[in-house]
């Protein structure tokens, strides 16, 4: 009899291993499916956000998607983090055409030409403001975010391995955005 319920316990054992792993690999690949599911929203919002302030802050039309991303040397780059639920870094690229046309739709300059670089980098660093603050108040409306002051980098800035990318053509150039989630959901 003791053997029997020795067996017994081993067996019922075994059966509770087995669930337990099968409900660990239920869990990983349930887990891969929010990650994908995730995605999919950053993404939308990541899009809707870009169309949005481009179309009623700097009054450039976003076309659709772009076939190609930046050519290295052809942009405008402005990188912030920012902290809080959850916590990253955005970056935002805008090829030199569109930046200097964007930069004299915000500022209201009748002729593009005559920007400073100064002014048309200060432009894309506001750009990167509100972009990030669209896609962060889409994600988690009323939520408080830090955002750090946007960083002027040098060219074009590859998005790092997991980041939300779009690459969004405009009326004379691209525009390519990412965002790389550090922390949180």
């Amino acid at each position: 009899m003791s053997e029997e319920k020795s067996l017994s316990e081993e067996k019922s054992r075994a059966e509770e291993k087995s669930r337990a792993a099968a409900w660990k690999v239920s869990s990983a690949v349930a887990k891969e499916q929010d990650n994908q599911e995730d995605t999919v929203e950053w993404q939308q919002i990541l899009f809707s956000a870009t169309q949005e302030v481009m179309e009623t802050m700097f009054f450039s039309t976003v076309i659709g998607e772009a076939a190609d991303g930046l050519a290295i040397g052809d942009s405008h780059t402005a990188q912030l983090t920012f902290r809080g639920n959850p916590s990253g870094i955005f970056c935002v690229s805008v090829s030199r055409v569109s930046a200097r046309q964007i930069a004299a739709n915000f500022i209201g300059a009748e002729d593009p030409d005559k920007l400073t670089a100064n002014q048309i980098e200060d432009v894309v660093g506001e750009m990167a403001n509100m972009l990030c603050g669209s896609v962060l108040s889409g994600v988690r409306t009323g939520a408080h975010f830090d955002l750090t002051h946007p960083r002027l980098l040098q060219d074009l800035a590859e998005p790092p391995a997991g980041a939300i990318s779009s690459h969004l053509e405009l009326e004379d150039g691209i525009i390519t955005s990412w965002l790389k989630i550090l922390d949180g959901n």
